[in-house]
């Protein structure tokens, strides 16, 4: 899908907004690159893309899909358009992490390293997590088979991260530096017993996302998202829920 880059009819908010999916977990990664980033962004959660009526967002075909960045350039003039989150992720890496605060210099063994942990991800854990979601949250009916393959699935990579971590010896995924590696996998180790499985079967898979829920940047992404949408929690441990309705609850 290509960027889409507009010369009129840009939006009137501040220079970047992210539109997110009521109860999705799609697009928490983003929000905690953002914070941990320093960039200011207003957060939209709607129930569909179509309830986005903002003149100037209507202008643009969005197809229905979300997460979406928009992003106003320095000139004030051009904006940019984002979908998909590796894409987003990507991007904002790009161009607003030149310093490397959460990446590394490209080509270096790290970076290759964050490289192939960003595509584990977006290829293995990310699609068989949430197929073991669906299977044992949102299908109408109990499908013994489907519970079983993608939990299985969703097990056997968190093991890969498990032994990764225990091998390696250091506090985060890529080296000893929280980067983008990490921040894409919070969401999918957090909701954890949503995909039917208690993370304590994993140590040091728990010691990194205990030692990853330390930093503000996630904090306040997990505060401001569950603010924003109260059934967003329902992928998401108690450890979040600031008041007894934002309870994490299997539904």
């Amino acid at each position: 899908m290509p960027v889409q880059k507009l010369e009129s009819h840009r939006p009137s908010q501040t220079v970047v907004s992210l539109f997110v999916k009521k109860g999705s977990k799609n697009g928490m990664e983003i929000l905690i690159l953002l914070k941990e980033l320093g960039l200011q962004c207003q957060l939209h959660v709607v129930e569909h893309a179509e309830e986005i009526t903002d003149e100037a967002f209507r202008f643009v075909d969005i197809h229905g899909q979300l997460p979406m960045l928009t992003d106003i350039q320095e000139d004030g003039d051009h904006w940019f358009r984002l979908q998909e989150s590796g894409a987003i992720i990507l991007y904002l890496v790009e161009r607003y992490d030149r310093e490397h605060r959460v990446s590394f210099p490209t080509g270096s063994p790290e970076g290759l390293e964050l490289s192939s942990w960003l595509f584990f991800l977006a290829s293995r854990l990310g699609p068989n997590h949430d197929e073991a979601v669906h299977f044992s949250l949102r299908a109408p009916e109990q499908i013994p088979y489907g519970i079983s393959r993608f939990v299985d699935q969703t097990l056997q990579l968190y093991m890969v991260l498990e032994k990764h971590l225990q091998v390696s010896q250091k506090p985060y995924i890529v080296d000893d530096k929280f980067s983008v590696a990490d921040i894409v996998h919070i969401p999918y180790i957090t909701g954890a017993k949503h995909a039917g499985i208690d993370i304590k079967q994993f140590p040091a898979l728990e010691a990194w996302h205990n030692r990853t829920l330390q930093r503000p940047s996630v904090a306040e992404a997990l505060e401001e998202r569950n603010n924003k949408a109260h059934d967003y929690q329902i992928y998401f441990d108690d450890t979040f829920a600031s008041t007894s309705h934002m309870s994490a609850q299997r539904v």
